[in-house]
């Protein structure tokens, strides 16, 4: 079944928070996301960004721990940076302050925070069926 509103969607432990950053600060991100695959030479603007990987049927970036996605897990011996990227924390502190407000069961500071997956998905190619991984 097709849900085509996020008020639709009931999935225990999911928060859907509307608007949560600004049209603004999504062109930013964007713009920061995208930034190695259009200048794979320049590593000092964005040292942080990270070029796409499209070894999936869509493209995605990983910080931190990289879910390893033949085991469903992650590889503790091979994190690649211990923080989050510095152009994300705005977004985190905001979630953690979220979360604190509405008393939900994962309140850690954002600074323990150590893996964030970017996916990028297409207009109707959707999100297959699964289970996410606890252990990572």
């Amino acid at each position: 079944e097709c849900t085509l509103a996020t008020h639709d969607v009931v999935v225990p432990g999911l928060y859907v928070l509307p608007d949560f950053i600004s049209e603004q600060e999504e062109a930013e991100l964007l713009s920061i996301i995208d930034y190695r695959d259009n200048n794979l030479s320049d590593t000092t603007t964005y040292p942080q960004a990270r070029p796409w990987l499209n070894t999936l049927s869509r493209r995605v970036q990983h910080y931190g721990y990289e879910f390893l996605y033949d085991t469903r897990t992650i590889d503790r011996t091979r994190q690649q940076e211990m923080q989050l990227p510095t152009f994300v924390l705005f977004a985190l502190q905001r979630l953690a302050q979220h979360l604190r407000l509405t008393d939900a069961p994962f309140q850690r500071d954002p600074q323990h925070w150590d893996q964030l997956t970017i996916n990028e998905y297409f207009p109707g190619q959707g999100i297959s069926s699964h289970v996410d991984t606890h252990s990572a």
